[in-house]
């Protein structure tokens, strides 16, 4: 068993790490994003200095993040020159809602560098938001995301799950009663509007991490999966 040193209050994205949040529309991905976002020194290794936050519309999340990063680069679109706009080391990109626009020619190849070169070479952080779970399936033009993500964090969706299920499953971490990632997302994802799972997947770990609410903000309690309980 895992002693209580071992344990950490809440889960914290390493430097250069890409973190991907799925969950249809109204699920609360974009509205957890934000608060994460705003209590960054707490769920964030590197104190976030520059906000490149890429979206559709105007809404209250837009607008909270415009209050509180008043220095932030706020877009509606892509832009061509990026990559030019990341400062090392101190940058959060995020694609909140584009994953049509991502899956271009263009954007696959940039994401591809990003993944393997640019986000650990230059030690800043993307968070990409996804309506649905089909990037899980194979065929999809951004499944190479998956594996060069450190971070999943799953909502609400009623997105056939046979993807999900085989890719969950096939991570080795063992917990309570015997059950999988996948009995996990069912349980405490599914069941509850707004509810969510953290996976820490970051190389920087000594092992796979699995949290359960996380916001200072929840008044729900924290749940903690660790692969040792």
């Amino acid at each position: 068993m895992a002693s209580e040193s071992d344990y950490t209050p809440h889960p914290q994205f390493e430097s250069g790490s890409l973190i991907l949040i799925f969950g249809q529309s109204q699920s609360g991905k974009s509205s957890w994003l934000t608060q994460a976002i705003i209590e960054h020194k707490a769920h964030w290794k590197q104190k976030i200095k520059r906000l490149i936050y890429i979206y559709k519309e105007d809404d209250a999340n837009s607008a909270k993040l415009k209050k509180h990063f008043k220095n932030g680069i706020f877009l509606k679109s892509i832009p061509d020159d990026l990559e030019d706009m990341v400062e090392p080391s101190c940058t959060l990109v995020v694609f909140d809602d584009f994953q049509i626009d991502l899956s271009s020619k263009r954007n696959v190849k940039m994401l591809k560098k990003w993944g393997t070169i640019k986000l650990h070479h230059d030690d800043f952080c993307c968070a990409i938001t996804l309506q649905n779970y089909d990037v899980f399936y194979k065929r999809n033009e951004l499944n190479f995301l998956l594996y060069q993500t450190s971070s999943l964090v799953l909502f609400r969706s009623l997105n056939n799950f046979c993807a999900l299920k085989r890719f969950l499953n096939a991570y080795e971490i063992k917990l309570k009663e015997n059950d999988t990632l996948y009995d996990v997302f069912k349980k405490f994802v599914q069941s509850k509007p707004y509810s969510h799972l953290i996976i820490n997947l970051s190389p920087k770990l000594k092992s796979p991490q699995v949290y359960s609410q996380v916001l200072f903000n929840d008044d729900r309690p924290l749940l903690i999966f660790h692969e040792d309980c």
